[in-house]
């Protein structure tokens, strides 16, 4: 029978193994307190974050920054100017003689009329207008080259003459046949250069004189048009040039400006058949509309403000000439003077007012919340040491993105200021949440 060893004290073991096996440590009690502390406090302060990562719901947000932005609003308008039809003594074809919205003075050819029948003729005028503008160019650009290469000759004939004079000096006739050989060559350059030149001066006067003769075969059905008074010309015409000027402007209610506005978009009137050209003889022109009277409380006669003429993508300046209300809404009409020539083709056009600039703590629109629209109030959830707290705040300015804001009282217990952190969806939290 088989004795048990009976272990004594710290005996040695006996195999490798069981000298090489490290023996299990015990935790006591106060460290595995401390990390079950440690784990609820993470929990604690950042389980929402996590949580809201995870399900998507991560709360968004951004700073305050300065900004600017537009008090203004989006209507339609007329443009109302003082204008004549140019009237043509036939029919046909109209080849304009200026560019649209330049100045023309008195009795100008504003432009020329060719009777339909001769339209053959006339497509040949247009082919040898192009060929004519093409050779003209080739002139310049050719002219320039020879001019280059001439004087480049020019310097080599000189240069080979000096060699010629030092080697006559010298007594030396070694390289007399070789000078007297580049001199030759270097002349019957020039001279191929000067034909050159004159081959393509020979061209254009070719051209010109085959247009003249086609002009001459339809120079009895070929009517220039003239004007009577200065002005700025425009070959866009629709037919309102003597229906729409400054004198109805006293006259336009917000019925009448919504009629004018129908008969524009279908075109019920139309310039005469022979009125291929208008000139805008006024110095001034008009933007008239009709917008809801709230737009422009505290508006008067006289005001000066900013027009963005959306169809340009431009800005003007311009003065308040009327304001007529008419209940709930009013008829504006605004007078300008500036970038008239780049409007003389547009009648109706989209336009925004900009009553003024607004420069200050610029907020997204949609982080605002509690708005009210006639006191100009709301609230912004704004972030301080991972709270959600409320801001009351002012709205100086707002348009369709963003608003400018500053603080409604400045003695409040919560107020915002430059680079705060904000939530752009105060839905999305609450008052005293941690995010």
């Amino acid at each position: 029978m088989k004795r048990e060893k009976k272990k004594i004290g710290n005996e040695v073991p006996n195999t490798r193994a069981e000298r090489t096996r490290k023996p299990k440590k015990k935790m006591n009690s106060g460290a595995v307190t401390l990390v079950i502390l440690l784990v609820i406090a993470i929990i604690f302060l950042l389980g929402p974050t996590l949580i809201k990562t995870v399900t998507g719901t991560m709360t968004s947000t951004d700073i305050l920054k300065t900004g600017i932005i537009e008090d203004s609003f989006n209507t339609k308008a007329i443009i109302i100017r003082e204008e004549e039809q140019v009237i043509s003594e036939i029919t046909g074809t109209c080849i304009s003689t200026y560019q649209e919205g330049e100045k023309v003075p008195r009795k100008a050819t504003v432009a020329t009329v060719i009777d339909s029948a001769s339209q053959d003729q006339l497509n040949q005028i247009k082919s040898l207008n192009v060929r004519i503008s093409q050779a003209k160019d080739d002139i310049m650009n050719n002219k320039d080259f020879v001019n280059e290469e001439l004087k480049t000759v020019d310097e080599e004939i000189l240069r080979n003459a000096v060699a010629f004079s030092d080697m006559h000096s010298e007594g030396s006739f070694a390289n007399y046949s070789q000078i007297k050989k580049n001199i030759d060559i270097l002349l019957d350059q020039k001279k191929d250069l000067k034909s050159s030149d004159s081959a393509t001066s020979s061209y254009l006067e070719q051209l010109t004189v085959q247009r003249e003769k086609v002009e001459n075969t339809i120079k009895g059905k070929m009517k220039n048009v003239l004007n009577e008074n200065p002005g700025v010309v425009s070959y866009v015409l629709d037919g309102f040039e003597t229906e729409y000027t400054p004198q109805i402007l006293g006259n336009v209610s917000v019925a009448g400006f919504e009629k004018m506005v129908s008969d524009i978009n279908s075109g019920s009137k139309k310039a005469p058949d022979n009125a291929y050209v208008k000139i805008v003889t006024g110095l001034d022109y008009y933007l008239v509309c009709s917008v809801e009277s709230s737009n422009v409380t505290g508006m008067k006669k006289g005001d000066l403000l900013d027009i963005r003429i959306n169809d340009k993508n431009m800005i003007i300046n311009v003065e308040i000439d009327s304001i007529s209300i008419d209940g709930k809404d009013a008829v504006v009409v605004f007078k300008s003077g500036k970038a008239l020539s780049k409007i003389t083709s547009l009648r109706l056009v989209d336009i925004d007012v900009i009553s003024k600039y607004v420069n200050g703590i610029r907020v997204p629109r949609k982080a605002l919340m509690n708005v009210n629209n006639i006191e100009y109030t709301g609230r912004i959830a704004i972030i301080r040491s991972g709270y959600v707290y409320y801001a009351d705040v002012k709205i100086l300015a707002m348009n369709a993105e963003y608003a400018i804001i500053e603080n409604l009282n400045a003695e409040a217990d919560v107020t915002v200021k430059l680079n705060d952190f904000i939530v752009i969806d105060p839905t999305k939290v609450s008052e005293g949440q941690i995010v």
